[in-house]
């Protein structure tokens, strides 16, 4: 067996999936997410709390977007999924909870 570790390089996030409005697993790059916390509190914070609200009480869902330059190129896919919705509160750069 390989080296085992306890970081972790993703956080798993309960989405609905647009197929069948059942929940699926969405994955964040562990990375994106350090690079929120070091720009600002509020972006940290819009990552932990309206961004999984968002993905399990979408508005609208919109498929085969292009993906990010840094992301792995699989062919069988078909492009990256946008969940749209609206905040129940949004954050300041300080991390103070302000209206969307």
């Amino acid at each position: 067996m390989g080296k085992m570790t306890t970081r972790r390089k993703a956080l798993a996030v309960e989405a609905v999936n647009p197929q069948d409005g059942k929940p699926m697993v969405v994955m964040f790059d562990q990375r994106k997410l350090l690079a929120c916390r070091d720009r600002s509190q509020g972006q940290l914070k819009e990552a932990a709390y309206t961004v999984p609200m968002i993905l399990q009480h979408p508005k609208a869902i919109f498929g085969g977007l292009l993906r990010e330059a840094d992301e792995p190129k699989r062919p069988q896919e078909e492009g990256w999924l946008c969940y749209c919705g609206v905040p129940e509160t949004a954050f300041a750069q300080d991390g103070t909870e302000t209206t969307p």
